[in-house]
């Protein structure tokens, strides 16, 4: 259940049960609303929309290949994310790239030293984008293993911006 109440043309209010689905203003795409909540919750069951908030390239001491460190995020929460290295050509390539959207096709989540990290197993690259998107903050804060779905009070307080500026 999602119910979506338009502002103004660049604000939409969010309601959505923790069945995250995208929501989509006219034919601009949106940010899974809760999909961060999900994926902390190991709802691995999603293909949520989300956004790359910082990537870094790390090279391992103990691997030849390298390996991107992402932060990814729903608008309102984000977390950390290993891209698995099959597909770093899409960052070599620059298909991927800071603040670019994407949907999430295949994931999985892991608890690593008290902080769940999502491996990013497949995604598609929806668009780019030149600016975050909302003011997320880490799922993690405060919160040392997974968190409850959030209430209808807390739901109701998302909001997710059109990509207009994408």
């Amino acid at each position: 259940l999602t119910l979506t109440l338009t502002l103004a043309p660049t604000l939409t209010l969010t309601v959505a049960d923790s069945q995250a689905k995208p929501v989509r203003t006219g034919a601009m795409a949106q940010l899974t609303a809760g999909a961060v909540n999900d994926m902390n919750n190991n709802n691995t069951a999603i293909t949520p929309t989300l956004q790359l908030i910082d990537v870094k390239k790390i090279q391992p001491a103990m691997r030849p290949m390298p390996c991107y460190r992402l932060v990814i995020s729903d608008g309102a929460q984000l977390m950390q994310a290993m891209l698995a290295t099959s597909l770093n050509t899409m960052m070599d390539s620059g298909q991927l790239q800071q603040f670019s959207i994407v949907r999430l096709d295949e994931f999985i989540c892991n608890t690593v030293q008290d902080r769940r990290i999502a491996t990013v197993l497949n995604l598609t690259a929806i668009q780019a984008c030149d600016e975050q998107i909302g003011n997320p903050v880490r799922i993690d804060e405060g919160a040392p293993g997974p968190t409850q779905p959030p209430s209808a009070a807390a739901a109701a307080r998302r909001i997710s911006r059109p990509l207009s500026g994408c």
